[in-house]
């Protein structure tokens, strides 16, 4: 072989070793950049690549002429070294990668720990607040929904749910928060006269009167909503509670507001003739204010984290208006003849279950009262936010549709509907995960489905305070 061609043969090995280089030094800074797993996976096959490149060269290298072998040598060596080098950090990022793996699944670890902890938690609370007992006998009383049973105002009053005590410790008789029966009133009725039989339980059977139903659900284990429909004196009542569930007390604190409120209106539908109705709706409120400062005394609890609070609803109509006070979250909209709908329950808070207001020992935030011209036809649908929250603006249209299937019986359609709200479920589970209060108000003729259904903020609202009602 002439010296030229030897001098070409030593060329092209040299530049096949620089192009080997440069291909190992993009694949070192690859493993700079802290590759994927993917990544890592496609330098090692990178990398046994040109071992196999190296290894065919080393072959070459010995059949050139013996003044090159110290040179190939001394590349070869800087070769494998840049190799192993790159083996090392390939190690090493499979190591970290092993190491992180090791933390996620310490920390899924813990995290699963403390869900468990907090389930705990909150079934010994359930035990704590209602007891076993209470539990069985309000999944008894939920089999039973549909005969509801008359309690504390006969032929007046209407009341869905257990016969419970007001309080923890009460005698847990039926008539407990009334020791006459009657509040110590005469009987609720329209002219003071014995009631007539639209006062009886087949009078909320009447279509589009009125009608409340209030259910567990099938995510909670007792029920902390409670709900009154009444009828008398000229007047059609609803009034839901819906007790905190995230501090002690929710259930006992709900009972108590609704039952004060209910003998509040009580007392001022009798004693105080022509009084307006908002007035007397910012009295009930006020009255439910003071029987929970009153337990609140007698629990020793003071401060708002403490427990025993509510949300309270209360709406009062007769032919010619319909008043309200409420605080707290839920929802109240009211459906005209003509299908279109104003809302006039605007909830008071910030985030989901983030209440700027409620009621119970102290009073947080302020009460919210007005009154609205009531229009023949009207259709009044208050709910807990167990409702509210999980429906959208078509709810109204299913309200109409279902009452309307049912002939007009609210009562029927407040317990099917509710009951369908349980019923669904997606991937994730139940999509109405809290206890779930529906009141009805109605009166013909019955709203229709056309028009324009999408709620707006009522504009005849007179809001205010408990003092600027009065």
């Amino acid at each position: 072989m002439s010296q030229e061609q030897e001098t070409i043969d030593a060329g092209n090995v040299e530049n096949r070793l620089a192009r080997l280089e440069t291909q190992i030094s993009d694949l070192q800074n690859e493993l700079r950049r802290t590759p994927t797993r993917l990544q890592l996976a496609r330098i090692q096959t990178q990398l046994r690549g040109l071992g196999t490149q190296m290894s065919g060269l080393k072959g070459e290298i010995q059949a050139t002429r013996n003044n090159f072998a110290g040179a190939i040598n001394s590349v070869t060596a800087r070769l494998e070294g840049e190799i192993h080098a790159g083996e090392v950090a390939h190690a090493e990022a499979s190591a970290n990668a092993a190491t992180q793996n090791q933390r996620l699944e310490a920390a899924n670890g813990t995290l699963q720990a403390a869900l468990e902890r907090q389930r705990h938690d909150a079934r010994r609370d359930n035990l704590i607040l209602g007891g076993g007992l209470l539990v069985a006998v309000a999944w008894l009383a939920m089999i039973q929904f549909r005969r509801p049973r008359a309690r504390g105002l006969p032929h007046s009053k209407r009341e869905l749910g257990m016969p419970l005590p007001l309080f923890e410790g009460d005698s847990g008789e039926p008539d407990a928060a009334f020791p006459n029966g009657k509040g110590g009133q005469p009987e609720l009725t329209g002219d003071g006269q014995e009631a007539p039989a639209s006062f009886t339980e087949s009078g909320f059977a009447q279509p589009w009167t009125i009608g409340l139903a209030s259910i567990t659900g099938n995510v909670r284990s007792e029920n902390q909503d409670y709900g009154l429909c009444l009828r008398g004196h000229g007047c059609e009542i609803l009034i839901i509670a819906d007790g905190l569930g995230g501090v002690p007390f929710g259930r006992a604190a709900s009972r108590c507001a609704v039952q004060s409120a209910v003998q509040a209106i009580q007392g001022a539908l009798i004693g105080r003739q022509g009084q307006p109705l908002q007035a007397i709706a910012a009295l009930a409120m006020e009255a439910a204010a003071k029987a929970l400062q009153a337990e609140g005394e007698k629990r020793h609890i003071a401060a708002i984290a403490d427990g025993l609070r509510t949300t309270l609803i209360v709406t009062i109509a007769n032919a010619r208006e319909i008043a309200f006070s409420y605080i707290g979250d839920g929802g109240g909209v009211i459906i005209g003849s003509d299908g279109k709908v104003r809302r006039f329950v605007k909830p008071q808070k910030i985030a989901a279950n983030v209440l700027q207001a409620s009621l119970g020992p102290v009073i947080q935030g302020e009460p919210v009262c007005g009154t609205l011209v009531r229009q023949e036809g009207d259709l009044v649908i208050v709910g807990t936010d167990g409702v509210f929250d999980a429906v959208d603006d078509a709810f109204t249209k299913d309200v109409i549709r279902t009452a309307k299937e049912n002939h007009g019986d609210l009562q029927q359609t407040a317990e099917q509907l509710l009951h369908e709200l349980a019923s669904y479920r997606d991937d994730l589970g139940y999509v109405c995960d809290d206890n779930m209060t529906l009141g009805l108000m109605g009166g013909l003729p019955a709203p229709c489905l056309s028009g324009d259904s999408t709620p707006a903020a009522c504009p005849t609202v007179a809001a205010g305070s408990i003092e600027e009602a009065k």
